[in-house]
């Protein structure tokens, strides 16, 4: 991961931190990134201040070249017998690869006692004291069931011939109420379904089964792009040299991030000029709403029912409740939620100006930090680092872009898959 590009570290760091941000605010603990390269910190710089001081507090970054920094905070979270060798700590899965721990397979989704809990009981159920005691209880009639099967056979005859008080079994004592009140999760009855929704079962289940034939199909084309990029990667830092790309790295870094921010500062251009012809259009309309309400009030010419609805389309509940009521109240209705429009409008300009202010700075910060780049290789013979690493960042570039395609393929399949799941 040395010779990561900024567009790759730019968009790991965005997206993990606003994932965090987004879909687990105030839960998450800690996030720690190890073995970065030099550019995570350039792309640090950039995340940074579009982050929440409490989530960038949250936030530790280290080198390759910090490596008894990162493992003693490791170790100050995670167990020694928990955390993988090569992170500092003492496990290694399988007892010989200190890599093993990174291939296998631990923690609670691969458990099929949990498994089997989850699919039996609702969800919200599951993930309580109770779906906990319930997942005991199952594992412990797991475990004297494997060990005295004959028991269980006795146990069984006994119960279908000797009903105790309660209606339980002799053989097993009787629950008690609060036993019952506590422990509301038992597996859902499978109801009956009729010839027409077991056809449409088996539809969505051959749609689902398609899907995912497709999104494997993407995913192996995926992983032996990934395969082949190694090999020829390999063979490029082996032909021209690891010091040679190294030496240019900063070079084509800082072009990578001058173009992407460049790109970036003309789509928020893009949205600016959308975001205020959409408000010039909703000042209008609320102008001549106004007037004509005015004009309305006064006894004078009104505008039609039709233009109106040109202006503002009244909903269809709005009508029923206002259409023998004063033709007032539907106009004042309009009128109002013409202003709310216009208000949200001037938010949205709002935001869209004060970011596309900051994307003026960070263009600026990335044309300086490309020209002082470019000036240290101006004078630069045949055997420049840059011309002779070129190639080396051209085939980067151009995987990454074939990676970005395929993995924004697997997005969609994936949600198309969902959707079909849902169904099922």
């Amino acid at each position: 991961f040395r010779l990561v590009t900024h567009t790759t570290a730019r968009k790991v760091v965005k997206d993990v931190i606003g994932m965090l941000q987004a879909h687990y605010p105030e839960c998450s603990g800690r996030m720690i990134i190890i073995n970065a390269p030099k550019v995570f910190s350039i792309a640090w710089s950039f995340v940074k201040p579009q982050l929440d001081e409490k989530t960038i507090a949250k936030v530790s970054i280290f080198g390759s070249d910090q490596r008894e920094a990162f493992e003693a905070l490791l170790l100050e979270l995670v167990d020694a017998d928990q955390l993988p060798k090569l992170f500092g700590g003492k496990c290694i899965c399988d007892g010989k690869d200190p890599v093993s721990c990174m291939r296998a397979v631990k923690g609670p989704w691969a458990d099929p006692e949990v498994l089997r809990c989850i699919e039996c009981n609702p969800l919200d159920k599951v993930l309580t004291p109770e779906g906990a005691k319930l997942l005991m209880q199952s594992r412990e009639a797991k475990g004297s069931e494997e060990s005295s099967p004959a028991a269980e056979v006795e146990d069984k005859e006994t119960s279908t011939s000797t009903p105790s008080k309660g209606g339980y079994p002799a053989s097993h004592p009787a629950r008690s109420e609060d036993e019952d009140a506590s422990s509301p999760l038992t597996p859902l009855p499978e109801r009956s379904r009729s010839g027409a929704e077991q056809a449409e079962l088996a539809e969505a289940e051959k749609r689902v089964a398609s899907i995912l034939e497709e999104y494997k199909a993407i995913e192996e084309v995926h992983m032996r792009t990934l395969t082949e990029w190694v090999a020829e990667f390999n063979n490029l830092v082996e032909e021209i040299g690891r010091p040679v790309i190294e030496r240019a790295q900063g070079f084509y870094d800082s072009r990578s991030i001058w173009q992407q921010v460049v790109q970036e500062f003309a789509h928020q251009q893009e949205v600016v000029e959308r975001v205020n012809a959409e408000m010039k259009a909703a000042v209008q309309k609320l102008s001549k709403a106004e007037a004509a309400f005015q004009r309305f009030l006064e006894g004078k010419d009104d505008l039609r029912e039709d233009e109106w609805q040109k202006l503002e389309p009244a909903e269809e509940s709005d009508m029923r409740e206002l259409q023998d009521a004063d033709p007032k109240l539907l106009r004042m209705l309009r009128v109002s939620k013409l202003a709310d429009r216009v208000a949200s409008q001037q938010r949205l300009r709002d935001a869209a100006a004060a970011e596309m202010l900051a994307k003026s700075r960070e263009l600026e910060e990335a044309k300086s930090r490309y020209e002082f780049e470019d000036s240290q290789h101006a004078s630069c013979t045949w055997n420049c680092s840059v011309k002779r690493a070129a190639p080396f960042y051209e085939k980067r570039r151009n995987h990454e872009l074939k990676v970005d395609q395929q993995l924004t393929r697997l997005q969609t399949v994936e949600r198309r898959l969902q959707d079909a799941r849902d169904v099922v």
